[in-house]
């Protein structure tokens, strides 16, 4: 079991089962612990439309919500207030033909062996003017990545082109 130091962290990591360490280990970035600075380039993004989450939320949350946060932060190179939102998404890496590429879960191996993965969340500030197939470029701890949006090829393309996915979280999230 690859855990990062993140996670294992935890207060109590240790007195865990082993499937619930996995479950929480698999869920920190494992690069974080190797802040080595890689360029990731032909990478796209799709929004998994679960609903949107306030910052303020993850930092008056546990203790490993507000882990999380700062990792989230850390991986886009910025700093949020309470009010900011985050958005779900995937990470694909698009030169992967077998549509099962999920660098958010599986991450990616680098040519020097090291694992790296990609948060579960995006600013929505980083996202709300960007339209199917604009392009991001985020430059964190991590390194620097280009991000391509875009909804329709992927999962979840019923909810319309990437800027019609995020209108829709968006108003109802302001309609509740």
């Amino acid at each position: 079991m690859t855990t990062s130091t993140a996670a294992a962290s935890i207060k109590g990591f240790d007195k865990l089962s082993e499937e619930a360490q996995y479950e929480i280990g698999s869920r920190f970035p494992v690069a974080w612990d190797n802040p080595k600075p890689i360029q990731r380039d032909n990478v796209a993004i799709f929004i998994v439309p679960n609903g949107l989450v306030p910052v303020r939320e993850l930092r008056s949350g546990s203790e490993f919500a507000q882990e999380r946060l700062e990792q989230i932060e850390a991986f886009y190179g910025i700093k949020l207030d309470d009010d900011d939102l985050l958005v779900q998404f995937w990470a694909t890496d698009r030169s992967d033909r077998s549509g099962n590429s999920n660098l958010n879960d599986h991450g990616y191996v680098d040519e020097h062996g090291d694992l790296y993965r990609f948060p579960t969340y995006i600013p929505v500030s980083l996202v709300r003017d960007k339209n199917e197939g604009a392009i991001l470029r985020v430059y964190g701890d991590q390194g620097t990545f280009t991000l391509q949006c875009l909804q329709r090829p992927y999962r979840y393309a019923r909810f319309g082109r990437f800027e019609e996915t995020l209108k829709g979280l968006l108003d109802r999230h302001h309609t509740k």
